[in-house]
C-alpha cells in the first residue's frame, strides 16, 4: 500500500512540472477574476470612463469635445485605453474590462514562461511563480498600464537573449516593436528595459570575446551590439523625447523611512492589498522563494556562470533597491517607492528562476507558493471584490437615469479607500460629463481637459459648496449650470457640518430622482 501511495504522490509531483498544471492554474486565475461583472480597482472606473470618452471624441461628440481633447500619441499609458476602447466597439464595457484583465493575467504568465524558455528551459515549471506577483498592490490601485508593461519587459528580454547574435531584419523589427509597446505602457519600466538590454549586450560581448584577450575585439563587439540597440530604440526614443518635453510632473519630497521600506521587502508589501492581515499569506510566499533560491545554490553553485545574463539581472536588482531607498515616493508621477519595490521583486524572480537547477525539492516549494497564491486570490474575491463589485454595479446602473450630454457633479462619501473614482461608472452607458476625472488633469493619459476653454460649472450660481470644490474655471465668463448631483457611499455623512450648505440646495433646487435600494447612492436632478 505504501509503495502504491508513494508512486501516486510522485506522479502528482511530476504533474506540477507539466504544462498542463500551468494551464490549470491559469484557468483557475481566469475564473476567479471573471466571477463578478466588474473587477474593481481604485483607478479602474476612471480608465473605463476615459476609454469611453476616447470613443466619443473620435466619433465626433460635439458636447464632450467642448471640454476634452485627445492627448499626443507620444504619451505613455495609451495601451490599456486603446484595448478597452477597441473591444468596447464589439462588447459591453464591462466585458472589455474583463478582456483587458484576462489578457493581462495570461500575458504575464506566457511572457514570463517565454523568458524562462530562453533563459532556463530545464526549469520552465517555475513560470508558475509569476501568478502571485501579477496581482500587486498597484494592480489593485488600477495601474493597468504599469502592470501590463512587464509583459513586454519579459518578452523583450527573452527575445533578446534568444536572438542576441542574430542580424536579421525580423529581429530588429520585433525587438523595436516590443520596446515601443513597453514605452506606451509605462515609461519607468521602459527605462529599466533599456538598461537591461544594454547591460545584456555588454555582458554578452565580454563573455564571447574574453578568451581572445583582445581589448579591441571586446570593444568592437560592445559597440556593435549597443549601436544595434540604439537603432531599434529610435522610435521609442522619439516618443519619449516628445512626451518629456511637453509634460510637467507635480513632484513632492514625500518619502518613507528606511525602516518602513525594509519592512515592505520582508512582508512582500507588493502583495498586500486591502489589509495588512494579508501578510499572513505573503510572508510564507517570500520564504518559499528564498527556499527555492537556497536550494538552487546548494545543488549547483556554478550554474550562475553558465548564464551570461545572470549578472545583468543581478545589477537590475541592486539598482531598483538603491532607487527604492533613494528616490522620494512623491517624485515623478507619484508612488515611486511602490513602483521600485515591484520592479525589484520582478527582477529577483527573473534572476532566481534563471539560475535555479532542477531538483525534486523545488516542486514542494512551488506547490506551497501556488497554494498560498490561490488562497490569497480567493480571499480577496470572497471578501472585498464582491462588495466592491456590488457598489460598482449600483453606480453603473445609475447611468440609466441620466440624460445624455449632461453635466454631473459627484460627491464621494464612501468609507472605502478604493472607491474615490467610482462615480466614473455612471459614464459608461452614455456620453456625459463627470466633474471628477483625475486622468484628464495630470497630462500623461490619452484624454485631457481643455483648461483654456473650460467654463465655470456652477450650482445655484456658486462655483463651490462650502469647502467642497470641483473641476471648473472660476475665471471664465461662460457659466454652465450643473444638471445632476450624484452622491454615493456612507449617506449618513450628509448630516455632518461640512455638508450643511449642500442639504438646502438639494431640498430647494434639485429633485431626487433615484435612490438605490441599499441606500448607497442618490441622484438629484436640477429643477
Amino acid at each position: 500500500m505504501i509503495p502504491y501511495l508513494k508512486s501516486k504522490w510522485l506522479t502528482c509531483l511530476s504533474f506540477i512540472e507539466s504544462k498542463y498544471f500551468f494551464y490549470l492554474v491559469l484557468c483557475i486565475n481566469i475564473i476567479l477574476v471573471s466571477i463578478t461583472r466588474f473587477y474593481p480597482t481604485m483607478d479602474g472606473a476612471a480608465h473605463l470612463y476615459n476609454s469611453k470618452l476616447l470613443t466619443y471624441l473620435l466619433s465626433g461628440n460635439n458636447f464632450l469635445s467642448q471640454f476634452y481633447s485627445i492627448n499626443s500619441i507620444s504619451t505613455p499609458n495609451w495601451l490599456s485605453h486603446s484595448v478597452i476602447a477597441a473591444t468596447n466597439i464589439v462588447f459591453p464595457i464591462w466585458v472589455a474590462e474583463k478582456i483587458l484583465i484576462i489578457g493581462y493575467i495570461a500575458g504575464m504568465a506566457f511572457s514570463f514562461r517565454y523568458f524562462l524558455k530562453q533563459a532556463n528551459p530545464d526549469a520552465l515549471y517555475l513560470s508558475l511563480l509569476i501568478f502571485p506577483f501579477s496581482y500587486t498592490f498597484l494592480f489593485y490601485l488600477g495601474f493597468y498600464n504599469f502592470s501590463i508593461s512587464f509583459i513586454f519587459l519579459f518578452l523583450a528580454i527573452g527575445y533578446y537573449i534568444k536572438t542576441i547574435e542574430s542580424k536579421s531584419y525580423l529581429k530588429y523589427l520585433v525587438l523595436s516593436t516590443l520596446i515601443v509597446l513597453c514605452y506606451l505602457s509605462n515609461i519607468l519600466t521602459y527605462g529599466f528595459l533599456g538598461l537591461t538590454l544594454g547591460s545584456l549586450a555588454i555582458q554578452n560581448s565580454f563573455s564571447e570575446t574574453f578568451e581572445s584577450k583582445s581589448v579591441k575585439n571586446i570593444l568592437a563587439s560592445v559597440f556593435r551590439k549597443l549601436f544595434e540597440l540604439f537603432i531599434v530604440s529610435i522610435p521609442s526614443l522619439i516618443l519619449q523625447f516628445a512626451f518629456l518635453s511637453d509634460v510637467t510632473f507635480f513632484s513632492t519630497k514625500d518619502t518613507y523611512p528606511t525602516k518602513e521600506l525594509i519592512k515592505w521587502i520582508l512582508d512582500v508589501r507588493s502583495l498586500i492589498i486591502y489589509t495588512y492581515d494579508d501578510e499572513i499569506l505573503t510572508q510564507p510566499m517570500l520564504l518559499a522563494i528564498v527556499a527555492l533560491f537556497t536550494l538552487s545554490i546548494s545543488f549547483k553553485n556554478t550554474y550562475i556562470k553558465k548564464n551570461f545574463f545572470s549578472l545583468t539581472l543581478l545589477l537590475q536588482i541592486f539598482l531598483s533597491a538603491i532607487l527604492l531607498f533613494m528616490v522620494p515616493d512623491g517624485s515623478g508621477s507619484g508612488m515611486m517607492s511602490y513602483r521600485y519595490l515591484i520592479i525589484f521583486y520582478f527582477f529577483v524572480l527573473l534572476w532566481i528562476t534563471s539560475i535555479t537547477v532542477h531538483n525534486n525539492l523545488n516542486r514542494y516549494v512551488l506547490l506551497v507558493a501556488v497554494g498560498l497564491h490561490l488562497g490569497l486570490l480567493y480571499r480577496h474575491l470572497d471578501g472585498a471584490i464582491k462588495d466592491l463589485n456590488h457598489h460598482a454595479e449600483i453606480v453603473y446602473n445609475v447611468g440609466d437615469y441620466v440624460d445624455s450630454n449632461k453635466v454631473i457633479l459627484p460627491i464621494n462619501l464612501s468609507d472605502h479607500w478604493i472607491e474615490p473614482h467610482f462615480s466614473n461608472y455612471i459614464g459608461l452607458k452614455k456620453p456625459i460629463l463627470i466633474l471628477e476625472n483625475y486622468e484628464a488633469g495630470v497630462g500623461w493619459f490619452p484624454i485631457k481637459w481643455k483648461l483654456d476653454q473650460m467654463p465655470d460649472f456652477q450650482v445655484c450660481g456658486e462655483s463651490s459648496i462650502g469647502e467642497f470644490n470641483w473641476t471648473t474655471n472660476k475665471n471664465s465668463l461662460h457659466k454652465v449650470p450643473i444638471d445632476y448631483i450624484f452622491i454615493y457611499g456612507n449617506l449618513s455623512k450628509l448630516k455632518e457640518e461640512k455638508w450643511s450648505k449642500l442639504n438646502p440646495i438639494l431640498a430647494n433646487d434639485f429633485e431626487l430622482i433615484h435612490k438605490s435600494k441599499e441606500g448607497y447612492a442618490l441622484l438629484y436632478k436640477r429643477k
